[in-house]
């Protein structure tokens, strides 16, 4: 049980905060809000791993793990340096000194924190059941072990007598890649971690939720709180080990940035296109809408088309490499199914 605890401890740190650290002077440039900032920021960082391992297992196979991790923890920190450097920022920019809570925001930090903090107790205690989640688990593991990503339209495990048909992008399972790979670093054999991803994301849904009813009406805060946490089906999926979190965190923060944008453009795109490649690398669903938000602002910005066209532009490149373009790249190489559920061929 410690070693597991100490895995847990490890990851949170190598996967979340370490990266958040590194991300958030980036995110708070494009938002205002310092307390937003943090919440995108946790919310972000794994998945940002996820996307930079996407990429290293596919151009890099069969390296040593040690080099998984120096590659990716070397582009956030010369990234964060190269950040800073360029905008002139500081580099103690964003402290906890400078954060200052109303009477209400305390109450929900620290309710937040509790409810994070049983959620990992119920993590370690609940066992997995979820169907889905165990072909996710499964794949990720895979992907650890080989140490190699393959776009197939054929991918048969001999070992297993396993076939998987992908339809989502594989953000969510090469998260438990990570764990499995620090699992072989520490000889433990552990998936607390990923378990617990659940409640982590279900805290800062509640967190950016909260966040986005006060961008709208203050007011409105205690009653869509208890209107949300009453409501069943949403309860059921926040004591799931099951990836729906991730999603509804992933679409409140591109509502939310969405409408922040609307109500005053500013720099808000950027983030936006990196929000919008991460919930299409999570599921197909994430794809779906993340199209649909891309057209919306196309459609409603009043800028010339050509200028449209430049600045979504680069956000939609920020986007594919981000998540979408392992769509692209399984209907060119893979068995394309996501692309057969849609026409039926």
């Amino acid at each position: 049980m410690v070693n597991e605890l100490l895995n847990l401890v490890v990851l949170y740190i190598l996967i979340i905060i370490l990266p958040a650290c590194f991300i958030i002077d980036w995110v708070n440039y494009y938002i205002s809000s310092q307390k937003t900032a943090i919440v995108l920021s946790l919310g972000i960082a794994p998945l940002l791993m996820s996307a930079m391992l996407y990429f290293l297992l596919l151009l890099l196979p069969n390296q040593s793990v040690v080099i998984y991790y120096a590659i990716s923890f070397g582009l956030l920190i010369s990234f964060n340096f190269l950040f800073k450097k360029n905008h002139q920022i500081p580099l103690n920019r964003l402290t906890f000194s400078n954060l200052s809570f109303s009477s209400t925001e305390k109450t929900i930090a620290i309710l937040l924190l509790v409810s994070f903090l049983l959620s990992l107790v119920y993590s370690a205690w609940r066992p997995l059941t979820e169907h889905d989640t165990f072909e996710y688990m499964f794949l990720g593991k895979q992907l650890a072990l080989k140490k190699q990503l393959l776009i197939s339209n054929y991918r048969f495990n001999e070992n297993s007598g396993s076939f998987f048909v992908g339809l989502h992008g594989l953000l969510y399972p090469l998260l438990f890649s990570w764990q499995v790979f620090l699992n072989q670093i520490m000889h433990v054999d552990s998936e607390w971690w990923f378990k617990s991803i659940a409640g982590f994301y279900g805290i800062l849904f509640v967190a950016i939720f909260t966040g986005y009813l006060k961008m709208m009406n203050h007011k409105f805060i205690l009653l869509g709180l208890c209107l949300l946490l009453t409501s069943y089906s949403m309860v059921f999926s926040m004591l799931q080990f099951h990836l729906e979190m991730i999603r509804l965190f992933l679409f409140v923060a591109v509502l939310f940035i969405s409408i922040s944008f609307i109500q005053s453009p500013k720099k808000q795109l950027s983030l936006l296109g990196l929000l919008l490649g991460l919930q299409a690398g999570i599921h197909f669903i994430g794809l779906v809408i993340s199209l649909i938000v891309f057209a919306l602002i196309f459609f409603f910005t009043k800028k010339s088309y050509i200028k449209r066209t430049r600045q979504l532009g680069i956000q939609f490149i920020i986007f594919l490499f981000t998540g979408a373009l392992h769509y692209l790249l399984e209907y060119m190489f893979g068995d394309g199914y996501w692309w057969q559920k849609i026409t039926g061929n």
